[in-house]
Parts: C-alpha cells; sequence; structure tokens
C-alpha cells in the first residue's frame, strides 16, 4: 500500500502567494530587483532541508502501512507498538530492535499460516489458530484504512507547518536584504522575466548563513 505524495512542490507555491507583500511599490522610480525563488527553494539549505522533512516523515509512514500491509496477522497490541515505536522522531537502538523482533514475530506467524492452509486435515487446534489469523487480518484491513487517513492528515498538518515557517524565513530574510540594499519592490523572475539586479543568489547565501 502506498500513500499519494500530496506535497511535491508546496514550497515554491507558498513562497509565490506569499513574497510580494513583504516589500510593497512605492513608486515606478524607486529601485526594483528580481529573485528567482525556484532556485532559493531549490538551492538553500533551508528548502533542502524542509523537503526532506517532509519526505522523510512519507518514507516512514509509507514503509510502515507497506508491511502491514503484505504481513496482515499483526495482533493489535502488535500493531500499536509498531505504529508508536515507527513513527518516534529518534528510536532508540532499543526501540529498533523491538521493531525487528515485532515484525519477525508477524512474518513467523505468516509462515505458519501458510504452512496450515498446505495441510489436508488440520487439526482442531491448527483449524481455530487459521481462525484467529483471518480475525487479524480483518482487523488489519480496518486498521490500515484508518492509518491511511490519519497519516494523510498528519502530513498535510506538518506539511502546513513546515511551509509557514519556511516562508516566514524567506520573506524576513528577502526583506531585510532589499532594505540593506536599497530596494523598495523584489519582483519574482515568473512575474519578471527579465532584470538587470537578480537578487536570487544573495538570498540563497543569505539564508544559508543562517544556518
Amino acid at each position: 500500500m502506498q500513500m499519494k505524495k500530496q506535497f511535491s512542490g508546496w514550497l515554491v507555491a507558498a513562497v509565490l502567494l506569499g513574497i510580494m507583500a513583504g516589500l510593497g511599490f512605492q513608486g515606478s522610480t524607486e529601485k526594483t530587483g528580481v529573485v528567482d525563488l525556484n532556485r532559493v527553494v531549490s538551492d538553500s539549505d533551508m528548502g533542502k532541508k524542509a523537503s526532506k522533512q517532509i519526505q522523510d516523515a512519507y518514507a516512514v509512514r509509507d514503509g510502515l502501512l507497506t508491511f502491514v500491509s503484505t504481513y496482515m496477522l499483526l495482533t493489535t497490541d502488535q500493531a500499536a507498538k509498531l505504529r508508536d515505536l515507527t513513527l518516534k522522531p529518534t528510536p532508540t537502538e532499543a526501540d529498533k530492535n523491538e521493531i525487528d523482533r515485532i515484525k519477525k514475530d508477524v512474518m513467523d506467524a505468516d509462515k505458519k499460516r501458510t504452512e496450515l492452509l498446505q495441510k489436508a486435515t488440520p487439526t482442531e487446534a491448527e483449524r481455530l489458530a487459521l481462525q484467529d489469523y483471518a480475525n487479524r487480518s480483518k482487523t488489519m484491513s480496518q486498521t490500515l484504512d484508518r492509518w491511511q487517513q490519519e497519516f494523510q492528515s498528519e502530513l498535510s498538518q506538518m506539511e502546513q507547518t513546515v511551509r509557514e515557517s519556511t516562508l516566514a524565513a524567506v520573506r524576513t530574510t528577502l526583506k531585510d536584504m532589499a532594505k540593506q540594499q536599497g530596494y523598495s519592490v523584489v519582483l519574482e523572475s515568473t512575474v519578471a522575466p527579465y532584470g538587470a539586479n537578480d537578487l536570487t543568489e544573495g538570498l540563497i547565501k543569505a539564508l544559508n548563513a543562517k544556518g
């Protein structure tokens, strides 16, 4: 099972919407600059970090959904614990070992179920075990649907938080830089295809200098 990547390209769009209000027009003879925000996002350390943060969050959740959809035999306790440990921001070695243990137990259960299904005349205990596996699979199917919705909501909220934080930093840095250099208006390069005063490199360097 894979989640839909809904966050691709969000950063550029957010900056495009927000940056123009930062300086404002004060007169046609005033000093004007341009900035290529696509390059600022793709080349600055801040833009790369923001993009990676969302991509990593997506990858972790997608990996969890993929495992559970492949091995549908987790108990509710195993599923809850695996989710909590997998989504921890900084899992410890003990956490990682516990994740591996849970996954091994689940894969062993899947192997056992396959062996039982191949038996022509299973015992009563084996039939009960198969019924338990079937119940687990049904429960996990419902759990997957719920997790899918919850993860999409979490990523959407995380995306908004990162977007607002990044946008605020870019806007503040550009305003400070433009004021220091005597600019009253800065246009995005898609609005102004040509501009003698290109602030792109300077903005990238200023953002990188902030760490």
